[in-house]
């Protein structure tokens, strides 16, 4: 049985958005303007008006960025796949050169964010 660290994020966590935890990892979205006196930038875009995805690793409490926004998280043997919406991602994530299409993407725990699948519209 693994042994869980506890942890608390900084972050100011979505409520909109249900945290999910699978085993050893819990993913979560992040509200950059409520995070920190006048907001935090937290994906690198310098602007801190984003939604931003978290893993979490419950064994050694470090927190990995995706520096994206995902509608949904899926955990499976220790792999994230985020559903993104690529509008609010701005950028062809899954190379469908359609900027509508909504990736799957596998997000490493390490912190790189790989397309994955891309959902029939």
């Amino acid at each position: 049985m693994a042994t869980y660290t506890s942890h608390e994020t900084k972050q100011a966590l979505d409520p909109g958005f249900a945290a999910v935890v699978v085993g050893d990892w819990a993913g979560y979205r992040v509200l950059e303007a409520s995070t920190g006196p006048v907001g935090t930038d937290l994906d690198g875009d310098l602007v801190p008006d984003d939604k931003v995805t978290f893993a979490l690793s419950l064994v050694t409490g470090v927190e990995t960025s995706a520096n994206l926004e995902a509608d949904e998280i899926h955990i499976l043997d220790g792999n994230f796949y985020l559903v993104v919406d690529e509008l609010k991602a701005g950028s062809d994530l899954g190379r469908s050169a359609s900027a509508y299409a909504q990736p799957l993407g596998l997000l490493d725990p390490l912190g790189s964010v790989y397309p994955a699948y891309v959902r029939p519209e």
